[in-house]
Formats: structure tokens, sequence, C-alpha cells
């Protein structure tokens, strides 16, 4: 019968290891669950600010033909010009800010949407007078 009572506390070691063990690993997934869910939002806010910026654009061409933002620039899709360097139109939609782009006489806009760790840049080709879009697409 004493060597029954020296098992109890070893079970209840076991146990307890395993419970701390499977605790650990339970949050340590919720962590990693709420960050991917946290980055999948920024990216949804992202793409719709620059949604937005895109919209505002096609609102402003249809008013002024003539807007643009920056001089031509080589090359076409330079994601690290867009950016950084380019001159464009800032603004906000729902918290999240975007920059959109066109470039004198090119017959394309770009929008850059940002939220938090989610960025998202979208392309519009586009005719002159009457303004028609030719495309959309995300870069």
């Amino acid at each position: 019968m004493r060597r029954q009572k020296g098992f109890i506390l070893l079970y209840v070691l076991f146990f307890a290891a395993a419970a701390i063990i499977l605790a650990a690993a339970s949050g340590r997934l919720i962590v990693l669950n709420i960050r991917m869910v946290r980055s999948q939002l920024d990216g949804a806010r992202a793409f719709y600010a620059a949604e937005s910026g895109i919209e505002w654009a096609k609102a402003k061409l249809a008013s002024d033909p003539g807007w643009y933002t920056d001089l031509p620039h080589s090359p076409v899709d330079d994601i690290g010009w867009l950016t950084g360097s380019s001159v464009g139109y800032n603004g906000r939609v729902g918290g999240s800010p975007f920059k959109v782009v066109r470039e004198e006489g090119k017959g394309r806009l770009y929008s850059v949407g940002r939220s938090g760790s989610g960025m998202f840049i979208v392309r519009m080709d586009f005719s002159s007078l009457p303004f028609t879009q030719k495309s959309w697409e995300v870069l």
C-alpha cells in the first residue's frame, strides 16, 4: 500500500506537466492566429484604400482630363518609385491612407493603399477623352 502512495505524486506531476505544455502550445497557436487575422485585416483595408484612390482619381480625371501629379518615370510599374519618391495626391479613407500617382501624358493611374503592415498597389489604364477604363489590376 505504501508504494502506491508514491505513484500518486508521480501521476499528479506528470499530468500537471502535460497540462502546462498543452496550455503553452495553445497560447502560442492563439497568438499566431491573432497575428494572421490582423495581417489579413490590414491587407483588406490597404486594398480598399487603394481602390478608393483609383475611384477618387477617376472622378478627378472626369472633371480635369489634364490632371497629373508627377513627371513621366521609367520603368513602368516601378514599385520602389511608387512607394517612395513619386509625387502624388495623398488621401485617407476609413483611417487608411492612399497615394494616387498619374504621370504627365500617360494613360495610367496608380494608387498605393496602406494599412498597418498591409500595402496594395492598383494600376488602372485608361484612354483619353472620352475617358474610358481599359484595364485594372493589382501589382
